[in-house]
């Protein structure tokens, strides 16, 4: 059995890899193959790419389970040609001042986030973008045989109406409130642009317990956690 993971460095962990990351434990649990094709910063149109490039390719989809966490919305992903590479980028005022905004001119040939996000991003078509994909998506594998299930990794983004992992613990259901739940129930929070900085009351109560590091991607103890929290709902589609 393979078990296909996409996120960011919530489900890939810190690297080089320090600790046992959550996939890792869970496909040792379940004598899983696990490949993962999270990225660190990916924003979800890293994902759906990724994704396209992977099922392109011959699958046994009785072999297969995807466990898909779709990140904060405040993102996106462009290719730039002086790099031949694809960029990615997330919005907020830590990312968008101007001392922010020359490093990332400084390191993609002038492109500017804050005009980006200025001119091309906003928040409604992103959302209904987001969830036609994931509709999409859901509908191949289904229509494959695939075994999917669903969660949002940071904030809870309303975009996934279907196969979405049912958490153990109350209050708001992404993956970073529910890993600090069993602690603190959190019914509402500000979002957390996952940009490194300590932007809610979740993050900095997952750094005090130890759940997180310095920077703020979960610690083996954070990672342990976590693997509890997916364990019931991977056994319900064995």
């Amino acid at each position: 059995m393979i078990l296909v993971t996409l996120g960011d460095s919530w489900v890939r962990g810190r690297y080089p890899l320090k600790q046992k990351n959550w996939m890792r434990i869970l496909g040792e649990h379940y004598n899983f193959k696990c490949n993962d094709l999270s990225e660190k910063g990916a924003s979800n149109w890293n994902q759906f790419r990724k994704a396209t490039q992977y099922f392109n390719q011959n699958i046994d989809p009785k072999e297969v389970i995807v466990l898909w966490g779709i990140n904060t919305l405040y993102s996106d992903e462009i290719y730039m040609n002086g790099r031949n590479a694809y960029t990615q980028m997330r919005f907020s005022a830590h990312t968008m001042n101007p001392r922010a905004d020359r490093k990332f001119r400084h390191n993609n040939y002038d492109y500017s986030i804050t005009r980006h996000y200025e001119d091309h991003f906003d928040i409604d078509i992103i959302e209904e973008r987001t969830r036609d994909n994931i509709r999409l998506w859901q509908k191949y594998f289904d229509m494959s045989g695939i075994r999917n299930l669903w969660y949002d990794i940071h904030n809870e983004t309303n975009t996934i109406t279907a196969n979405k992992v049912v958490f153990p613990h109350q209050g708001m259901q992404d993956l970073v409130s529910q890993t600090i739940a069993s602690r603190k129930v959190y019914e509402q929070d500000r979002h957390h642009f996952a940009t490194g900085y300590v932007d809610c009351d979740r993050i900095g109560d997952l750094r005090l317990g130890g759940l997180v590091d310095d920077a703020l991607l979960p610690t083996q103890d954070g990672h342990n956690e976590i693997a509890i929290l997916f364990e019931k709902a991977l056994k319900d589609i064995l």
